[in-house]
């Protein structure tokens, strides 16, 4: 209720000459809004509230006749008469303004005159933005909404009397009552007891002394922000004075609240009073080329121990490749067609335009990832050159600091981890921050410094690639192929990487480059726990390993790149280890995009998912250790070529609607468990699951 309007009840509370025993109990009118200015209040006593019949209302009208009697025949038309009130009349419009229809009226656009009816949530105030009207109906009201009384009228002595309730349209009476039931939260008490000398009585006054602390508990101080006219009912039995909110305030930041020492207490099932979140984001990071997913080269001696204690999800994929449109889906919850971001040049690089939508503040119209953690007080840190890299500065939204490492993508681990350490030494030990460490050794052209040396070179490659098929890619063409130009090979000098790759040896030295650089940033991420085991938070901490996207390394004849929608470039790993709340030690091989993981993620540590994300939570099942994931997955690529793949059952069948100068046919079908390198491609084969992988994309298409 704004601050210069007077309840009527309190005024009539004070005035032994206003008579409101018929006023409905006082916890039965939650948003009872009888008020009015202070200057009529004199011209109240000495006339008390008027109401009187409205006149008919046009067959025709918006309402279909039932309007609120309160308003009562004050004008001689329902559209008139509005600038014209008494102060007897003001009392009747604050009650009934927000359910009596109203004129257009441009020039009262922003005032309480020129909005709409009970049935108008929100009124057009230009463009397509939307603003809520005025007096706030509470959610409590919004859901469970009841009809005014049809009859509210004066019997002559002061007092207030309910008439008969309106007809439904349908059929008889409402079934409901007259006044809205409570919460579950706020039980029915009886009507206040009676008056003593023209006041009503206060609530209870609480019970001195501190509050009993269990042993072995710390005391902690609780920050607490009560809105005017919403105090917390388990505190409040009904609406309190502001001397009342200041008495809980207080109360409040001075009470002892329990806090365990190791700061893990468990707030409600699902949820821990202090997480912290360290997610290790490695680019260009194949799963199959990590030992926790079975790889023979030991590239990953950390992570894989963080796999141990965790989960390992082996049919992670990202929804849209390569690095920009994959990261953009992940931070904002959607689909590249649905964000806008599809591709790494031009108007495909960027988010959808918020354009009309935007609203005054320049909020965009759906949540980042970072934003929803921020909002429940997390504090959000990345150690990345990917907004700078990409031109994304939206990575940004949501992040309390960003660290940017200042070159633009040609990092080395060397460079990232100082930031990280020293953000960590400061702050490690503190509740609800969030820590996002990039690094980028994988990628082209694999520039692990020489004294790092080569910890694989006694090590066979994989064995997949033989003198046939590489014979087979040299007849080929295309960007990155075995034959054509390999781009970063000719911009300097890499000494891990070959120029060309002609033979076995020099795809083996192209291997040795890949996985070395994983090695490097695994070494990294070893430095990074120490420090958490140091400060005594490592069992503590969330830890997330992901990527981006992988890397193809001979298959499709792409060498050293992420051009395709297939299993190589959109399957990432994905560990999550979280103690205490997700049991370790296991493997979940249901089909998941990257985006689902961090929507269960966050409904775990208790928000509520952005309604505009395309992302689905499974964090019950996550928790109770069930497999839960999609019935089939749809990958997109538009950055080196035009390409949607369909995964699911065990195979992938990829629709090519521009191969990017590459010798690639427009349906392609893998045995993806038979053949993971996708070196047979079965579509002549086999027509039914082509069919049928085509028909779920016009179905994900249609959705």
């Amino acid at each position: 209720m704004d601050k210069d309007l007077v309840p009527l009840a309190d005024f009539a509370a004070q005035d032994e000459g206003f008579d409101c025993s018929s006023l409905p109990p006082e916890d039965d009118r939650p948003e009872w809004r009888l008020a009015c200015p202070p200057h009529f209040l004199g011209k109240l006593k000495e006339q008390g509230p008027k109401f009187i019949q409205p006149p008919p209302v046009e067959s025709g009208h918006r309402n279909n006749g039932h309007l609120p009697t309160r308003f009562g025949q004050l004008f001689p038309h329902p559209f008139k008469g509005l600038l014209h009130l008494s102060g007897v009349e003001k009392v009747a419009l604050r009650q009934g303004q927000s359910h009596r229809p109203q004129p257009e009226r441009p020039h009262l656009r922003k005032s309480g005159l020129g909005r709409g009816g009970v049935e108008h949530k929100e009124r057009p105030v230009g463009g397509r933005h939307r603003r809520r009207k005025e007096p706030r109906v509470p959610r409590r009201l919004q859901k469970h909404h009841q009809p005014r009384p049809a009859t509210l009228g004066h019997d002559g002595k002061g007092r207030l009397h309910r008439g008969e309730l309106p007809q439904s349209p349908q059929k008889g009476a409402l079934p409901t009552p007259l006044w809205p039931k409570h919460r579950k939260d706020r039980p029915h008490r009886p009507s206040p007891l009676p008056r003593r000398g023209g006041r009503l009585p206060r609530p209870p006054r609480p019970q001195k002394g501190p509050f009993p602390l269990p042993q072995g508990l710390q005391y902690s101080l609780l920050a607490v922000s009560i809105r005017k006219g919403h105090n917390p009912p388990s505190l409040v039995g009904r609406r309190s004075s502001r001397r009342g909110r200041f008495f809980w305030v207080c109360k409040l930041l001075t009470s002892p609240i329990p806090r365990l020492r190791n700061g893990s207490q468990t707030l409600k099932e699902g949820r821990s009073a202090t997480v912290r979140i360290l997610w290790i984001d490695i680019d260009t990071l194949r799963a199959d080329h990590l030992g926790c997913y079975g790889y023979h080269r030991n590239t990953s001696p950390t992570i894989d121990w963080i796999a141990k204690e965790g989960v390992v999800f082996t049919n992670c994929f990202v929804s849209d490749a390569p690095c920009l449109p994959s990261r953009a889906a992940l931070i904002m919850g959607r689909f590249g067609i649905h964000n806008g971001v599809v591709g790494h040049g031009g108007t495909a690089a960027d988010p959808f335009p918020i354009g009309r939508d935007r609203p005054f503040a320049s909020h965009p119209d759906f949540l980042f990832l970072f934003q929803v953690l921020k909002r429940m007080g997390y504090r959000t840190v990345s150690v990345s050159p990917f907004p700078e890299r990409h031109a994304a500065w939206w990575f940004c939204g949501g992040l309390t600091e960003w660290f940017n490492p200042g070159k633009g993508g040609m990092e080395i681990a060397d460079d990232v981890t100082p930031l990280a350490v020293k953000w960590l030494e400061e702050n490690a030990e503190e509740e609800n921050w969030l820590l996002h460490v990039n690094y980028w050794d994988p990628h082209t052209p694999y520039r692990t410094p020489l004294d790092f040396g080569n910890p694989f070179e006694g090590d066979p490659p994989p064995s997949w690639l033989t003198e046939e098929i590489l014979q087979r890619h040299r007849e080929g063409y295309g960007p990155y192929s075995a034959r054509d130009v390999l781009t970063f090979a000719k911009m300097g000098d890499w000494p891990r990487l070959p120029k060309e790759i002609a033979t076995l040896d020099d795809w083996k030295r192209w291997i040795d480059g890949y996985d070395t650089g994983i090695r490097y940033a695994d070494e990294h991420v070893k430095r990074l726990l120490d420090v958490l085991d140091k400060k005594g938070v490592l069992y503590e901490t969330v830890i997330i390993v992901s990527s981006d996207h992988g890397e193809n390394q001979g298959e499709l004849n792409i060498y050293g790149d992420h051009q395709t929608a297939d299993l190589i470039t959109c399957r990432v790993p994905f560990i999550l280890r979280w103690p205490g709340m997700i049991e370790g030690g296991r493997v979940d091989k249901a089909l998941h995009y990257q985006f689902d993981i961090f929507a269960s993620i966050l409904e775990l540590l208790g928000a509520e998912l952005p309604a505009r994300w395309d992302a689905r939570s499974f964090a019950k099942a996550l928790k109770e250790g069930r497999e839960e994931g999609r019935e089939f997955l749809v990958l997109s690529q538009m950055a080196w070529s035009c390409q949607r793949a369909v995964r699911f059952e065990n195979w992938l069948i990829i629709r090519t609607y521009h191969d990017g100068l590459k010798d690639l046919p427009p349906v392609m079908l893998f045995d993806v468990e038979r053949d993971p390198h996708e070196t047979q491609n079965l579509a002549n084969e086999r027509p039914e699951v082509v069919e049928k992988g085509l028909s779920l994309l016009e179905r994900w298409h249609s959705e």
